[in-house]
């Protein structure tokens, strides 16, 4: 896709009814649904579907292992009187003869041929339990690793259903109901009659699919900041979803975190501070966890770069690991956490979150540690930028088609944040990034509104405009200056004028709903409110119009564009505005384009004052 398309394709429905990126609303990614939740007969509740379902099979599974536990009670009964029938008989034989204890043998051939129908029809029974406990497992495991992927886009901004502790429910299950067949297998192996039904490959299956479980319940809960700065301090947890079960809560395990980097090539990549805790177990909540509440990075050590390899391309992990003793075994566990990328200074936070967003939007659950894709299709990105663009500004926009209506046009990693747009000096990645900070700290509250049209180019403003009344405007980010919003006016007709962007530092001076105030303006496009119906409760107050004590008499600043004022005032339609007060500081680079230079006046709002005490002209 080329990058005028990128950036095309972050253009607003022509009605401009909603805040969009273009199109249809269609998206092939879908976030997990919400459900209601469901209780078991115990009382026990789940608020997803699958766990519940997942809930009721190891239930119904657990049956089929009690059943068998039971017949092999009574089977280690019926084994122990045959052992012990037997011996008598050889003891007999070896007395009376082969001839004698004919009839004996064959009635003890059959009795031993009736224990081994019966062990090896338990023994089936056992190893189809243990299949269906596979399954079990895979599918608990599976939705934890679903958790862990939306951990991953909720570090984009998306909705994360935590239901993890009811992840943990089944996984307690699990542990308690391998365990069952852990013992199950032993008590047959020590009931072995026939040295060839060897179970040594079915308790290694089991002692694996346990160990499995052990490792896989070891997570990361709270994840660290993934964008990291040097000598910050920060607070990141872990938790053992296994309860109380196998002990381990009580020998309260130390775990230890160390920072590597994604490519593996050193063993640490970092100096951390306060990087080991002990775990804990809180019996009201079960839960098993620890927390670093005061980790810092000291120091970080940097594989040797490939290419055009920035810093802020290269990810870190933090892996935490400890040991501990299972059924006589020790057991080495461990974790890692989201990927990051550290930092030294401000100015790479945008690109380190370019990777870390293209990461957390664009990863496999199964991937090898830390590899992406290096090309989405452009549903994907528009899906992705939705989550983040709203996770900012609390405000959706809607991943649509691009500007050509493909779907699966692909966007490369290269075109997201490396190259520059065309005849600009920045990033696609860049702009969008500016844009939503300008958005969040400077007009947070006027999008939500609805009154910025936002994303559609100057030649759409134009096109927008031409047919509409004289005086209506339109508000949207520009393409041209990094973090500007521009303002767009009709002036006469077929003449649309384009006032300079306001950028970030423009809008410190003075917000952009005062602004808008400043201007003659009469109409907003689309909703044909009036100015001030649409933008009102934005405005600041006005300051008292008396003189302080401290004698001085407050004053404002405004914006005011010659072109608008000029077009207003020969249409007869200029209004009466009322300025707003701030607090006087100069202000620059306000707007030029056709429009002209803005001139900057400071307003006096001191009623039946002297000129002559004052010095400046009131009007």
């Amino acid at each position: 896709m080329s990058q005028y398309l990128l950036m095309n394709g972050l253009s607003n429905n022509d009605n401009g009814s909603q805040n969009s990126l273009s199109g249809s609303s269609n998206s092939t990614a879908i976030l997990p649904s919400l459900s209601t939740s469901r209780s078991l007969s115990n009382g026990t509740t789940y608020s997803d579907d699958t766990l519940y379902a997942i809930h009721d099979g190891i239930s119904n599974l657990n049956l089929s292992i009690n059943k068998i536990d039971g017949e092999l009670q009574q089977f280690r009964t019926e084994y122990e009187t045959f052992n012990t029938t037997y011996e008598i008989h050889n003891q007999r034989k070896a007395l009376l003869g082969v001839q004698d204890t004919h009839n004996e043998d064959l009635q003890m051939q059959e009795r031993y041929m009736s224990v081994i129908s019966k062990r090896n029809a338990m023994l089936h029974d056992l190893r189809s339990i243990t299949l269906e406990y596979d399954s079990m497992q895979k599918s608990v495991i599976n939705e934890l690793r679903s958790w862990q992927r939306n951990q991953a886009l909720a570090g984009n901004g998306a909705t994360f259903r935590d239901n993890l502790d009811d992840i943990q429910r089944c996984i307690e299950l699990l542990i308690e109901m391998i365990g069952k067949i852990l013992d199950i297998v032993n008590t047959f192996q020590t009931k072995t009659l026939d040295t060839s039904n060897d179970l040594s490959e079915l308790i290694a299956h089991v002692r694996n699919a346990q160990q499995l479980l052990i490792l896989s319940s070891f997570i990361v809960e709270k994840q660290p900041p993934q964008v990291m700065k040097k000598k910050t301090k920060f607070v990141t947890g872990i938790r053992w979803l296994i309860g109380p079960q196998l002990g381990i809560s009580a020998n309260t395990p130390s775990v230890e975190c160390i920072i590597m980097s994604a490519a593996n090539t050193l063993p640490t990549s970092g100096d951390l501070e306060n990087n080991t805790t002990l775990m804990d177990y809180d019996s009201q909540t079960r839960t098993f966890s620890g927390t670093f509440r005061t980790l810092q990075l000291w120091d970080i050590k940097r594989p040797e770069r490939k290419g055009s390899e920035t810093v802020t391309d290269e990810k870190f992990t933090l892996l935490f690991h400890t040991s501990v003793v299972v059924n006589d075994y020790k057991i080495k566990v461990w974790t890692l956490s989201l990927p990051v990328v550290v930092t030294v200074h401000g100015t790479q936070e945008p690109q380190a979150w370019a990777t870390i967003t293209w990461d957390n939007a664009f990863s496999s659950i199964m991937r090898e540690p830390f590899q992406v894709p290096e090309r989405v299709t452009w549903s994907q990105m528009a899906f992705a930028l939705n989550i983040k663009f709203e996770s900012i500004t609390d405000e959706k926009l809607f991943p649509l088609k691009n500007a050509n209506g493909e779907y699966n046009e692909y966007v490369t990693w290269t075109q997201f944040c490396k190259e520059k747009l065309p005849e600009r000096s920045f990033t696609f990645w860049e702009w969008f990034f500016a844009i939503m900070k300008l958005t969040k700290e400077h007009c947070q509250s006027i999008w939500k509104a609805g009154l910025i049209m936002g994303f559609i180019s100057k030649l759409k403003a134009d096109e927008l405009l031409r047919y509409s009344p004289v005086g209506t405007f339109l508000l949207r980010f520009s393409d041209s200056e990094l973090g500007g919003i521009t303002l767009a006016f009709k002036k006469a007709e077929n003449w649309v004028l384009m006032l300079s962007p306001w950028t970030p530092r423009d809008l410190i001076i003075r917000g952009l709903a005062d602004r808008i105030h400043d201007l003659p303006l009469l109409r907003v496009y689309p909703s044909n409110r009036s100015r001030d119906d649409a933008f009102g409760e934005f405005y600041t107050q006005r300051a008292d119009n008396t003189i302080g004590a401290d004698g001085y008499v407050s004053n404002t600043i405004k914006a005011y564009v010659p072109a608008i004022e000029n077009a207003m005032d020969a249409l007869g339609l200029q209004q009466e505005v009322q300025i707003p007060q701030q607090p006087g500081i100069p202000m620059d680079n306000v707007a030029q384009n056709e429009a002209g230079p803005v001139d900057i006046e400071m307003i006096i709002n001191g009623a039946n004052l002297n000129v002559s005490d004052i010095g400046w002209e009131i009007y």
